[in-house]
């Protein structure tokens, strides 16, 4: 049988991701955000999941910031992630 390969959409797959971060929390989050690769993938993802995702995932991101200051890397997270509220908080007035 002959089974073909669809192509992914980017989308999807940055959706795929935002489930696995929800799911699969702390401990590989928490990696990701200090990596020079995966802090990337978490900002993507903070850029395309939606509201109720983003949300949930900045909740938690937020217990970690003061954390993710001391990692060249994770200065990019605290930085989209104090953007992302400025701007949230912007749109509740």
């Amino acid at each position: 049988m002959f089974v073909s390969r669809l192509p992914i959409s980017i989308p999807y797959l940055l959706s795929l991701i935002s489930a696995w971060m929800i799911c699969v929390w702390n401990v590989k989050l928490q990696a990701m955000m200090k990596d020079p690769f995966g802090n990337y993938v978490v900002q993507k993802v903070l850029e395309t999941c939606n509201d109720r995702s983003l949300e949930l995932i900045i909740s938690r991101i937020r217990v970690h910031l003061s954390a993710l200051k001391r990692y060249t890397y994770g200065k990019h997270i605290v930085s989209r992630v104090e953007k992302l509220i400025t701007i949230g908080g912007e749109e509740s007035l």
